[in-house]
């Protein structure tokens, strides 16, 4: 039962989309039900502690921070460090979540979950003024380079600002660590588009279809950078080869839309139709 209850919790907690709700209801059952080890005690308790507050059921919460310190030992700084941060920005104070963050960080600068919890308190913070959230986050990327999560957190953010060219960078970056990944050279393809450079766009976006033919996102990214290159009448690339680049986009989204129903299909169709 205990082994059971612990799968489902990490299991739920580590999907991307999960549901905090049932990760809180499993992590209650796990400490109502079964006895624990303390290293497993604590895992289960801070997971209901976080779950806990995505819920946003912040009485609970405190209810569970109090077992936790009364189990984590104080030396343990960091770790308390996270967790009371976290509390922290469920309230909304910004300012003392990150005091905290940046204090424990002082005495050790590579606590990589400080760090990206500092990043997302910034990230909240400055709307407006990104000074701040730009140079910590390149801070951070000096120390762990290959972090692509936060180097895809830096890119959506030089995107937000309309720096294309910093963006364009930061997606070279993630293309080294994660080579051939067709999302990933979709959105190099995308940003290229934006600033003009069509025929790298059309490069990209044909690899992205090339390893995942069913991503309509890439086609549709193709279809358009090859009705721009033809009506921009572009000399770098052969004609003749934008064409049949162009027809086979179409192709291919009218398949993906032939089975779908409704406003989007018929948006679909009828661009594909006229252009």
């Amino acid at each position: 039962m205990t082994r059971e209850y612990l799968e489902r919790v990490r299991t739920t907690e580590g999907n991307k989309y999960h549901d905090p709700s049932t990760v809180l209801k499993a992590a209650q059952t796990t400490l109502n039900q079964s006895k624990l080890g303390i290293i497993e005690h604590l895992a289960v308790l801070e997971q209901a502690y976080t779950a806990s507050l995505d819920c946003g059921r912040l009485d609970e919460a405190e209810e569970l921070l109090k077992k936790i310190h009364s189990l984590l030992p104080t030396t343990n700084s960091t770790r308390l460090a996270k967790l009371e941060g976290l509390k922290l920005e469920a309230y909304g104070k910004y300012d003392e979540a990150e005091k905290v963050y940046n204090v424990n960080l002082e005495s050790d600068p590579t606590v990589l979950n400080l760090r990206k919890r500092l990043i997302s308190v910034l990230l909240s913070k400055n709307k407006s003024n990104n000074h701040n959230l730009f140079e910590t986050i390149n801070a951070h990327l000096d120390t762990f380079v290959s972090d692509i999560e936060t180097w895809s957190l830096l890119q959506a953010t030089y995107l937000r600002n309309n720096m294309f060219t910093h963006a364009l960078f930061c997606i070279e970056e993630i293309m080294l660590l994660s080579k051939n990944d067709p999302l990933v050279l979709t959105r190099y393809a995308e940003i290229n588009y934006s600033i003009g450079k069509i025929s790298v766009a059309i490069k990209y976006f044909s690899r992205a279809v090339e390893l995942n033919e069913s991503m309509t996102r890439a086609w549709w990214g193709l279809y358009q950078s090859c009705k721009t290159f033809a009506e921009e009448k572009k000399k770098d690339l052969d004609a003749e080869l934008i064409d049949m680049l162009k027809n086979l986009a179409k192709e291919k989204l009218s398949f993906q839309y032939k089975n779908v129903v409704g406003v989007e299909k018929e948006i679909a169709v009828g661009y594909l139709t006229n252009n």
